[in-house]
């Protein structure tokens, strides 16, 4: 489902999606500027660890209390540092997406959040059998039996993100003509590669025209 806001056409609503699961949901985008103090109150609430506390004593230097960063290889504790600094911002990522969805996802298919979650008890039970589910039974739901995908969880927070504009109409074969005859004059190389999925339909345009 895909909605104007009315006064701008091109501009993303709400966008529905179906799920690898097979659940429906309908998202609607996030503010940047709500999501930056989300992220940053889930900085101040699990930080990462102090680096100062990994690091390691230089022995046998001429400059006394030289170290060796956590962040270098040779630290001693290198890997492990990354490996604690991973799991928080796993712990982030996931209170993240639970603020996603808690703001800008509708289930439009249950009548309420208890509904859905009753609707999964079955598939809850029985992956219960093969892993520790979160006590939280919603978040046992959504992240088990709602999201069943890494492909789930990207396409919502792309949305949210407003990062993909599937209301803009195509391109006629004028608008990129026109386009490309203004700007090839004046764009990089790399730039030009923006062009590449029409080259094709240029070529046809051109040659029907008689300029090639």
């Amino acid at each position: 489902m895909k909605r104007s806001n009315g006064t701008q056409p091109n501009k993303i609503a709400v966008v529905e999606l179906l799920l690898d699961s097979g659940v429906r949901v309908l998202v609607k985008p996030l503010s940047p500027y709500t999501r930056h103090a989300v992220i940053h109150k889930l900085t101040e609430q699990y930080p990462d660890p102090d680096m100062k506390e990994f690091e390691e004593q230089i022995e046998g230097q001429s400059s006394p209390g030289a170290t060796i960063p956590v962040t270098m290889p040779e630290n001693s504790r290198h890997d492990e540092y990354k490996a604690l600094v991973q799991d928080i911002e796993i712990v982030r990522t996931r209170h993240l997406f639970l603020f996603i969805v808690d703001e800008c996802v509708i289930f439009p298919d249950y009548e309420s959040r208890d509904s859905l979650i009753a609707a999964y008890k079955d598939d809850r039970e029985r992956l219960a059998f093969y892993m520790d589910l979160p006590t939280d039974k919603w978040e046992a739901t959504l992240y088990h039996c709602i999201c069943a995908s890494a492909g789930d969880i990207n396409e919502i927070s792309t949305v949210t993100r407003q990062e993909i504009d599937i209301m803009e109409a195509e391109p006629t074969e004028d608008e990129i003509l026109a386009a490309w005859r203004v700007f090839r004059p004046r764009i990089s190389r790399s730039e030009r590669s923006r062009f590449s999925d029409y080259a094709s339909l240029l070529q046809k345009v051109q040659k029907l025209r008689g300029e090639v």
